[in-house]
């Protein structure tokens, strides 16, 4: 009972992170990290991602 409460609260968040997400304009998406060397590879994994 107990993964299927887990696994049917996981649907709805991921439902609505879509959701959310869906109202974006992708052109106008901006995304910053502050830290060193983690911010450093998550700017650098999100320019191969082609942000």
């Amino acid at each position: 009972m107990r993964n299927a409460v887990n696994a049917l609260a996981k649907r709805m968040i991921d439902d609505r992170i879509r959701e959310i997400i869906s109202k974006y304009d992708p052109s106008h998406v901006r995304i910053g990290a502050l830290g060193s060397h983690s911010a450093l590879e998550i700017t650098y994994g999100v320019k191969q991602e082609g942000f």
